[in-house]
């Protein structure tokens, strides 16, 4: 027993020594850091089909092995390094330790319920594993440094600008890439895409770098794109990200710039204002999520409102169905079940006896874990609320825009299949650390410092 313990405590220390170790200059963990943020990268700026490129044939896809590498590369630098206490900047925060634990519990509920181990158990646990290592994410942005990570995800962004735009007109067809993975190419995913297009908006007008002339036509392209695609959630989604930063930024009340913002945006309001307008009376037929937003007799909104109730009716039969029996109404009916297709709920969704999820994270981890595993979800949820909340609000800066990406996936994954997707939890964990992240480090401890942002928001605060 003595023995185990000790095992225990040595397993955990080598864990807590990958996260809470001080930053250094170590080639293995910059080398780490690197691949553990571009893993979600990939998902970011491919979409779905990003987060799908691997191997064709088999489960390996590059965004997982990115992770998986980052990771291991991570491990091998803390190994045979003495843990130190760090500066309470380089710490993680304990509410993230708080909601990983939350993921870890939920994760044995839905293994332990489980049916039988298959590719399909997997699938379903892989979103409570990454959540589970999100203080990973944290360290790694802290490693290679807020301002560079900030431009790896400004990137990631304006790449998948590049071919979502064209894509969305039908200028840019899909492609089917041999021996990469089944899902072709430049295929849209509107939910998500759309508020990737809120997440372009703001970090191209953060970039002050940038010539004005191009982040007024990537805004405006990006703006075009996302009220041409079909998707209600996805819209919402974009405004709810773009809607978080400008409350946290606030950019009119910097002294020294305000007045000048306030001018600017004061001069676009017209023509704005005017196109909005226009949109809402009579909305053109290439704005097809205005038509969707919009109370009509049109046949676009009145799809709408179909798939909608759809949807609340698949909720309602999913619920019945764990309800008849009352361990799936406790523990769930675990991972690797059926419960979309053996409820019903298939019907009212897709049809596709494939679909594994109900439109509705809540919803569908329920099916999963029941309410206790759904309880664990939503105390992490109020942990990674008091990890990004306030920082975001005192950081503002990068800190901002995560927290806009936080509550964009939120918003999407209420009404589509974004948490329980690789695109939708990567994107979900990377900005979970963008938004928590504390103080600034010292000079010198991880290259790039957020010092060197250059972004038109106002100037991060530091901590005392």
């Amino acid at each position: 027993m003595a023995y185990g313990q000790g095992r225990l405590l040595k397993g955990r220390s080598i864990l807590t020594a990958v996260i809470e170790m001080p930053v250094r200059q170590n080639a293995s963990l910059l080398a780490g850091s690197k691949l553990v943020i571009l893993g979600p990268l990939i998902a970011i700026a491919g979409g779905r089909w990003g987060s799908y490129l691997g191997l064709g044939g088999t489960p390996v896809y590059f965004a997982d092995l990115a992770v998986g590498v980052g990771a291991l590369l991570l491990l091998s630098a803390s190994l045979g390094e003495r843990s130190e206490a760090g500066s309470e900047s380089g710490r993680v925060p304990r509410s993230l330790w708080f909601a990983s634990s939350c993921m870890a519990v939920v994760l044995v509920i839905g293994l332990i319920r489980t049916p039988s181990l298959s590719l399909f158990t997997a699938r379903d646990a892989l979103p409570f594993f990454y959540l589970l290592l999100i203080p990973l994410f944290y360290r790694a942005i802290q490693t290679l440094g807020r301002d560079t990570s900030f431009r790896w995800l400004r990137n990631a962004a304006i790449v998948h600008l590049v071919w979502f735009a064209p894509a969305v007109f039908k200028v840019l067809p899909e492609i089917t890439i041999p021996f990469f993975g089944g899902t072709p190419a430049f295929s849209p995913r509107g939910d998500f895409d759309l508020m990737i297009c809120g997440l372009t908006i703001v970090v191209v007008a953060a970039d002050k770098k940038m010539r004005t002339s191009w982040r007024v036509i990537l805004v405006l392209i990006t703006l075009v794109a996302a009220f041409s695609n079909g998707s209600r959630a996805g819209l919402i989604a974009a405004f709810a990200v773009v809607g978080v930063v400008l409350i946290i930024s606030r950019p009119f009340s910097d002294p020294a710039r305000g007045l000048l913002r306030f001018g600017l945006s004061a001069l676009a309001v017209v023509p704005l204002t005017a196109i909005i307008i226009l949109l809402v009376v009579d909305p053109p037929e290439w704005a097809v999520a205005v038509q969707k937003l919009l109370p009509s007799d049109s046949s676009v909104y009145q799809s709408g409102q179909n798939t909608w109730n759809a949807r609340i009716s698949a909720w309602q039969l999913i619920a019945n169905y764990a309800s008849a029996d009352g361990g799936a109404v406790s523990f769930g009916f675990g991972f690797g079940s059926f419960p979309i297709r053996d409820s019903g709920a298939v019907q009212y969704l897709s049809g596709d006896v494939a679909v594994r999820a109900a439109h509705n994270f809540l919803v569908t981890w329920f099916a999963f874990t029941g309410l206790v595993g759904v309880g664990f979800v939503v105390l992490a949820l109020v942990a990674w609320a008091v990890a990004t909340v306030p920082a975001a609000f005192s950081m503002r800066g990068t800190n901002a825009i995560g927290l806009g990406l936080v509550v964009g996936v939120l918003v999407a994954a209420v009404a589509g299949v974004i948490l329980e997707s690789p695109f939708g939890y990567m994107t979900f964990a990377l900005a979970i650390a963008f938004a928590a992240q504390r103080q600034e480090l010292s000079s010198g401890e991880a290259p790039g410092n957020l010092k060197d942002f250059s972004t038109s928001l106002p100037s991060p605060r530091r901590e005392r």
